[in-house]
Formats: structure tokens, C-alpha cells, sequence
């Protein structure tokens, strides 16, 4: 149940986009909260899970809410691809993180993206928390590591680094240098 293609995509998605302050550097040269643009409720719609052409493909809805030092993101899984069947098992995965603005930002092809360590603090699948062993094995595989990572607003849609490169976020030193090409969520 842990390690299903999906909970590994969401952990990509908490790691790319997840926002917060630090009391060290939570401010900037005019005054305004760092990361205070992305607070809010961001939703990405309907997407397949696999091949689509697969009889077993699943399909998803994420929504996410951003607050300060700290983010949900709910993903809930569905049988259709217009996202009207809910699966049978385990059909929602709730995830909660740290966020930490280091300061610091990176010039991408979209704009100025801004720093941001993101620690994944919780999992729950429709709404249980998983056993102490299946704690451990995502532990093991590093579920609940900081991801540096990088975030960019453009036009109400939230962009997240690209993580392409093998290593990508697992240090300060590898932190993403490019975003994404597509937006993962739209402003709610």
C-alpha cells in the first residue's frame, strides 16, 4: 500500500510546492512576509495516474492549502477520467510539511523563483495514519527528508522546480535551477 506510483508523485508534489517563512528570514527589503503570494487554497485538476490506455489507470484531484510555515495537500483518487468514481481503496491521502524560506532566489526562464525547504510531517490515508512499519519504510526511503526546492506565481498558477536532473532538491547545493514547464496547481 505505501509504495504505490502515486504517494511517490505526491511526495514530488509536496516537495515542489510547498512554501513557508523561518522567524530568521521571514521578511523582505519592503517589509512583506517572504512566500505571503502563495498562501491560499491551490487545486490541480483531474489527471491521469499511468497510461491512460491502461485498463487499471487511476485518476486524481489534488488540492492544497498554503499557510505560512505550513501546507496540506489532499489528493483523492477515481476510476474515471472525469474524476467522478472515487476508489474503492484507499481513495484519499492527506500530507502535511514544514516550509522554511531560506532566502534567496534563482532567475528561470519564467521569472524569479523563490527558495523553499519543504519537510514532509505527516501522511494519512482516508484519514489513518500509517503503522509504525510502513512508517519506517517511507523513512527508509527518505519520504520525510527536507526537499530544497523553488516556487514561482505567474498568473494565478503555481509553478515548482524541475526535478529532472538525478539528486535534484536532496541539498541546498542541488536545489532545482529551472522550473517546471507547466504549472502543477491553479490559484482557488
Amino acid at each position: 500500500m505505501i509504495f504505490r506510483k502515486e504517494i511517490i508523485a505526491i511526495l514530488a508534489l509536496t516537495s515542489l510546492s510547498l512554501v513557508g517563512c523561518s522567524s530568521s528570514s521571514n521578511s523582505n527589503s519592503d517589509g512583506g512576509v517572504v512566500g505571503a503570494q502563495f498562501n491560499g487554497n491551490w487545486a490541480q485538476a483531474c489527471e491521469v495516474e499511468g497510461d491512460p490506455a491502461n485498463a487499471n489507470a487511476e485518476y486524481s484531484t489534488i488540492t492544497g492549502s498554503l499557510n505560512g510555515s505550513s501546507a496540506t495537500y489532499v489528493t483523492t483518487y477515481y476510476e474515471d477520467m472525469n474524476c467522478t468514481v472515487p476508489v474503492e481503496d484507499e481513495q484519499v491521502v492527506t500530507i502535511t510539511a514544514s516550509l522554511v524560506y531560506p532566502g534567496g532566489t534563482t532567475t528561470t526562464a519564467l521569472g524569479e523563483a523563490t527558495h523553499v525547504d519543504i519537510t514532509t510531517t505527516g501522511i494519512r490515508y482516508d484519514g489513518v495514519e500509517p503503522s509504525a512499519e510502513e512508517r519506517a519504510q517511507l523513512e527508509a526511503a527518505g519520504f520525510f527528508d527536507t526537499e530544497y526546492d523553488l516556487i514561482l506565481e505567474l498568473n494565478n498558477q503555481l509553478y515548482f522546480g524541475d526535478y529532472t536532473a538525478n539528486f535534484a532538491g536532496r541539498t541546498p547545493e542541488t536545489r532545482p535551477i529551472e522550473i517546471e514547464a507547466n504549472p502543477l496547481f491553479m490559484r482557488q
